[in-house]
């Protein structure tokens, strides 16, 4: 919760910049998706924040994603 606090705290101007219709909407799926399109015209504390954020992510999340070695042996079809 403190990085989604943080990430708003930081980018929530160019949200509201660059992603006016998309916060009207209250589409966060669309918000990241005009985030991420528009990350070079977003300010420099917000860069930095997403950044940290995805780096969190990462971290957090490479605990839980499944090992090749726990994936099932069953080859892939070919096409």
């Amino acid at each position: 919760m403190k990085q989604r606090d943080d990430v708003r705290k930081a980018c929530m101007a160019d949200v509201m910049r660059l992603c006016a219709r998309e916060a009207s909407a209250r589409d966060r799926q669309g918000v990241r998706t005009c985030l991420k399109a528009n990350f070079s015209k977003t300010s420099q504390a917000c860069q930095t924040t997403l950044r940290n954020a995805a780096g969190e992510r990462e971290t957090q999340g490479s605990s839980s994603r499944p090992r090749s070695s726990d994936r099932s042996n069953t080859p892939e079809p070919k096409p």
